[in-house]
């Protein structure tokens, strides 16, 4: 049966399985690409 704590827990779980150094360096490269794409967008 679906419940409101299996899905919450769910994809915290899944989040807690990649190592927080390959988190961090996910967002600073999508950071990095939303900058060029505004410069691209902007100029």
């Amino acid at each position: 049966m679906w419940s409101v704590r299996s899905w919450v827990s769910e994809p915290l779980h899944i989040i807690q399985r990649v190592h927080p150094a390959v988190m961090w360096a996910k967002l600073e490269t999508l950071v990095e690409g939303a900058a060029l794409a505004t410069k691209e967008l902007w100029s």
